[in-house]
């Protein structure tokens, strides 16, 4: 593998994950307000506190990042990839001999065993927090 390719590779995955960050936190306040709303609404009618409103909210986070982070992606792939082919990077890299962008990943092979553990060790808090949370 060369340094070309790796500098690619590390170049289209930080641009991935920085837009799946900020999709994703964009989602997390818009579902966690229309929560809000709702456990004001119960506060308002005085059958919650507010103490308990603030730990509700905070313990209905990690089940809606679990509807959140997989759809966070998939529009940071697209929106990444469409401002690439936006900026005529794509075309500079269909130039450069990758026919398609998803050849820069072929040597992630290796690397899926660090994904695979990653993403059970998010899994754990939220198998483990997501149930009591409703």
């Amino acid at each position: 593998m060369s340094v070309g390719h790796l500098v690619i590779l590390r170049y289209l995955t930080r641009e991935i994950l920085e837009t799946a960050g900020a999709v994703a936190l964009v989602l997390l306040l818009v579902v966690l307000s229309g929560r809000f709303i709702q456990f004001l609404e119960k506060a308002a009618a005085g059958e919650l506190s507010i103490e308990l409103m603030l730990t509700m909210i905070l313990w209905r986070v990690p089940s809606s990042l679990e509807l959140i982070l997989p759809l966070a992606l998939t529009l940071s792939v697209l929106l990444v990839l469409g401002r690439m082919n936006q900026d005529s990077e794509l075309t500079i890299l269909r130039a450069a001999g990758y026919s398609n962008p998803a050849n820069l990943w072929s040597g992630a092979g290796p690397r899926g065993s660090h994904c695979i553990g990653g993403c059970l060790a998010v899994a754990g808090p939220f198998t483990r927090g997501g149930p009591r949370a409703r």
